[in-house]
C-alpha cells in the first residue's frame, strides 16, 4: 500500500481504489493527489475514473433539467453556450407534465407528449 494512501483517497472508496478514482458525483483532475470534489447540484458523473476527470464530466440527472431563471421559459434555456458555462447552469428536478432524459451537461426538460 502506498504511503500517500490515506491523503489521496476519497473517504468514500477503499485505498485499492487509487488516487484518482472517484464515486459516482464527483469528479478530481486525473492522476490528482487532491480529495475528488462534488459535482454540482443535480449533476453526477459515470463510475468510471476515466470519465471523472474535470467538472465539464458532470452531467444532469435522468430527470432534471438545466434552468435559467433569467430566460423567458426558465426550464428551456439557451443550451448553444460553451461546455464550461453549461456546467454552472442550476439544475432542478423537472415539473409534472415535464420529462429529463439526462445524460449532458445541458439537458434539459422536455414537456411530455399529448
Amino acid at each position: 500500500m502506498s504511503r500517500f494512501i490515506r491523503c489521496c483517497c476519497p473517504s468514500s472508496l477503499p485505498p485499492s481504489a487509487g488516487a484518482s478514482r472517484c464515486a459516482p458525483g464527483f469528479y478530481s483532475a486525473k492522476g490528482s493527489r487532491k480529495p475528488c470534489q462534488q459535482c454540482p447540484a443535480g449533476r453526477t458523473t459515470y463510475n468510471d475514473a476515466s470519465q471523472q476527470r474535470f467538472i465539464t464530466e458532470c452531467f444532469v440527472k435522468p430527470g432534471s433539467g438545466v434552468v435559467d431563471s433569467n430566460s423567458t421559459d426558465a426550464f428551456n434555456p439557451n443550451t448553444d453556450l460553451p461546455l464550461d458555462q453549461l456546467v454552472n447552469l442550476p439544475v432542478l428536478e423537472c415539473p409534472i407534465g415535464y420529462y429529463g432524459e439526462g445524460g449532458a451537461a445541458g439537458s434539459k426538460c422536455q414537456q411530455c407528449p399529448a
